[in-house]
Formats: C-alpha cells, sequence, structure tokens
C-alpha cells in the first residue's frame, strides 16, 4: 500500500501541543512559558524533538494566540 506522501506529492501534516490555564493564573501561566521555551530550545531537548521529526517552537502566550 502506498504512503500518503507517494499518493499525493507534497502532503504535509502538521500538529501542535499547547499548555492551557484559567485567565486567573496569569502570572503562573507566563512563568511556565517561559521555562517551556527555554527547555525545548536546550540542544538535546531539540535533537529530540528532531528524532522525532518535531520541531520544538516554544512560543509565548501573545504568539500563541496570534497563531
Amino acid at each position: 500500500m502506498p504512503t500518503v506522501g507517494e499518493t499525493l506529492p507534497g502532503y504535509r501534516a502538521d500538529a501542535f501541543q499547547a499548555w492551557s490555564f484559567p485567565p486567573a493564573s496569569r502570572g503562573h501561566r507566563q512563568q511556565l512559558s517561559t521555562e517551556v521555551a527555554r527547555i525545548v530550545k536546550l540542544p538535546d531537548v531539540t535533537q529530540r524533538f528532531q528524532l522525532d521529526g518535531a520541531e520544538a517552537v516554544g512560543s509565548t502566550p501573545q504568539e500563541f494566540a496570534t497563531f
């Protein structure tokens, strides 16, 4: 059976993961967002994501809202 990429050249599937917090936890949200962004940019973490075919972004809450 052919793969999706063989059947539909140029096919690309994207997915994302995000944290979600209640509005009352704004300070915690910012603190956790900053730490997660820092951690996913560490070389060993970035490499692990790449081995899985993923890209770690680590955006801010405002960047994610725009996304």
